[in-house]
């Protein structure tokens, strides 16, 4: 599958150097090509190197080898490739149909046109809602945690609200049903529920903006409207849900911060007048079950973050960043300070020894669980490359290996890992896996 790019300021679809002469002839790719989808017409509407659609369709099909075009609603590149054709101004045509079936005759879908009748019963079956469950239970990252403030009693009573606290498209983002996602969802997705409506039979939820929260936990729920590539919107929050959750912190309440969107958002300080901060990404339909297990105790949240985020301004960094994988102190390159380090997730009681003797290298670490619940940790094993001649960036961490335990209350466990293996780093022509002192 293409995409948007373009390199050397020609845009791939339609560069034959790239499609034929790099993918065909050097890497002797011989499977079918699909675009973007519209990929073909941007080159008039967005690059304007020509003056019509059809005149893009017959540049693409003459530089590229592509073989189909991913516009189901749109058939006027069929229509344009018919009178190319008519014209013979098209000549691989032929070629493309043959890579087509081929794949088609690989796939079997001459003898079976529709795979999977015979499972289509196991697809959101009680196995799939039970798997997307324990998914989204350890997704979930617990960030700040002050006096133990989580988990809450049953008994407890909660002030819900938000954009998030009743809406489960929120929870899937985009790409869930249609392309930029749903709002609700309700409707669509039975079988899961919104956070109000997993934490009906855990505690007394009190739900409006006029009442007195007096003596009630407020539990800030915060989200994004459902989003994909291509949207403009601003990392920060809008100003009046700031607004809102400082007024709600006024109140002398404890605060409960639950973060559900898919990418890091500027926080503005909300995250310092809550006791507590919980993030999920987009835990799905199955999210709202899981934030009620993790705040009422049902689960020890176990997820670590997977990326940084950063309290003010408008700079973020992207994900394989030097920065963003070293110590949160070197964010003073970009003038400001890590709110959240990246991995990070709360966890007590960690013991490393790193022995290396006749070259062999033994790594082991213990982890104890201080806590008073059963829970779950993920240890990660990070090697940072030491400078080279052609590897000059050296404070970016590189995740090696990684396992995942179960602790009881104070029950400790010692993970080894014996041998350099794969600690080494790809050096050579031929990519070996070598390890280097330092």
């Amino acid at each position: 599958m293409g995409t948007y790019i373009g390199v050397n300021g020609v845009p791939l679809a339609a560069s034959a150097k790239l499609h034929q002469g790099l993918r065909r002839h050097d890497l002797k790719f011989q499977g079918m090509m699909v675009t973007d989808w519209g990929e073909v017409y941007l080159l008039n509407s967005h690059y304007h190197v020509v003056t019509s659609d059809q005149d893009a369709t017959h540049l693409s099909l003459s530089e590229s080898t592509y073989d189909v075009c991913m516009v189901p609603y749109d058939t006027t590149f069929a229509d344009y490739s018919k009178t190319l054709v008519a014209q013979n101004k098209v000549l691989l045509f032929q070629e493309s149909v043959q890579r087509i079936l081929k794949l088609e005759l690989d796939l079997g879908l001459f003898e079976t046109p529709v795979p999977g009748a015979d499972v289509a019963n196991d697809v959101g079956d009680a196995a799939s809602e039970a798997a997307a469950l324990a998914i989204a239970r350890e997704s979930i990252v617990l960030l700040k945690n002050t006096n133990n403030m989580l988990p809450l009693k049953s008994s407890a009573s909660v002030f819900l609200t938000g954009p998030a606290a009743d809406d489960i498209g929120m929870l899937c983002g985009g790409w869930t049903y249609y392309w930029q996602g749903i709002a609700g969802g309700h409707d669509l997705i039975p079988h899961g529920q919104t956070i109000k409506q997993a934490m009906r039979g855990s505690t007394d939820i009190y739900q409006g903006v006029d009442m007195d929260v007096a003596g009630y936990q407020p539990r800030q729920t915060t989200g994004e409207p459902t989003r994909v590539h291509g949207n403009d919107d601003q990392p920060a929050l809008p100003s009046g849900l700031i607004t809102y959750v400082q007024a709600l912190a006024t109140t002398n309440t404890k605060l409960i911060l639950v973060l559900a969107f898919g990418r890091p958002r500027l926080l503005n300080g909300i995250a310092d007048l809550a006791v507590a901060v919980l993030w999920a990404g987009l835990p799905c339909e199955m999210g709202g079950q899981a934030f009620s297990d993790v705040l009422f105790g049902a689960v020890n949240p176990s997820g670590k973050l997977a990326a940084i985020h950063l309290p003010q301004g408008r700079r973020l960094l992207q994900l394989g960043h030097a920065i963003l994988l070293s110590n949160p102190r070197s964010l003073h390159q970009v003038g400001g300070e890590c709110l959240v380090p990246c991995r990070m997730a709360l966890w007590r009681g960690v013991e490393l020894h790193v022995v290396c003797a006749n070259q062999k290298l033994t790594i082991s670490v213990t982890i104890t669980n201080t806590g008073t619940m059963a829970g779950q940790e993920v240890v990660m094993l990070f090697v940072t490359p030491p400078p080279s001649a052609t590897r000059a960036i050296v404070d970016t961490k590189l995740l090696k290996k990684f396992t995942k335990i179960q602790l009881n209350p104070s029950q400790a466990k010692t993970v080894v890992r014996f041998g350099r293996g794969r600690l080494g780093l790809p050096h050579g022509k031929h990519w070996p896996w070598a390890q280097q002192g330092g």
